[in-house]
Formats: C-alpha cells, structure tokens, sequence
C-alpha cells in the first residue's frame, strides 16, 4: 500500500485489499474496490466497502465512473482513510484517485496525476486515462 501525500488516501492491490491486519493498523475505515476481475472478498461488518467495477480501457459505464469519482470525493472531504484497490494498483485506482482529488481540490486532472504516479510505481492504461479524461468535467 502506497499513501498519497497531503490526503486520507491509500492506493493498493488485490493482495492489499485482503491484508486486514495492515488495514486496521493503518486506521482505514473504507475500502474502495475498482477491480472488475477480482472476487469480492468478506469483510468485517465495521468497514465500508465500495465495489465499482471498472475495466482498464475505455468501455466502463460512465455510470459506474460517475459514482467511483463522486463517492471517492465525498469520502475526501469527510476525512475517512480510504484503501482504493485495482487488481495491480498501478492505473485505475491511481487515475480514480486523481479524478477525486482534483474534483475536491478544484485542480486540474493531469496535473494532479502527475502528482500521484510520482508517489508510487504507476502504469496507466491510455485508453482508461482517456476515458476518465473525457468525462472529468462532467462529473464536476
């Protein structure tokens, strides 16, 4: 797990996502889960689980994108430490991340990626960073 500097917010993978001891250690109260691929894990009764399957490329539901970056944003802004997991942690949580931060922050998207691929080994799919690219400003 990776923490993302200046925010309640760690980045992480599908063995991440089952390291309960490392999760309660680290105080994260919700666990965000964007891998289509992975199964669904059993978590404890006390964690807030959000599971939005996305797939690393351009043909996700602007739905499913929508409630990703909105329900990341409203976690920022309520200060909850917040586990976001992809099957690598390399690309859809990293461009999720980004998409909320920058939504929060009223920053731009690329810039503030830029900010979070600095932090932590990053390889994000083009035809995902282009499809949230394309729909950020609709979500604001």
């Amino acid at each position: 797990m990776k923490s993302i500097p200046d925010s309640n917010l760690w980045i992480g993978n599908a063995g991440d996502v089952r390291n309960l001891q490392e999760i309660r250690k680290l105080d994260i109260r919700a666990v965000f889960l964007l891998a289509y691929e992975e199964p669904i894990f059993n978590y404890p009764r006390d964690l807030t689980v959000i599971r939005l399957p996305l797939l690393d490329g351009g043909e996700n539901d602007f739905f499913n994108l929508e409630i990703a970056v909105r329900s990341l944003t409203s976690l920022i802004r309520n200060d909850i430490q917040t586990l976001v997991t992809c099957s690598m942690g390399m690309s859809r949580s990293p461009v999720i991340v980004s998409a909320a931060l920058a939504t929060h922050h009223s920053q731009p998207f690329d810039e503030v990626l830029t900010s979070v691929c600095r932090c932590m080994p990053s390889d994000v799919s083009p035809a995902f960073y282009q499809y949230v690219r394309l729909h950020i400003d609709e979500m604001r």
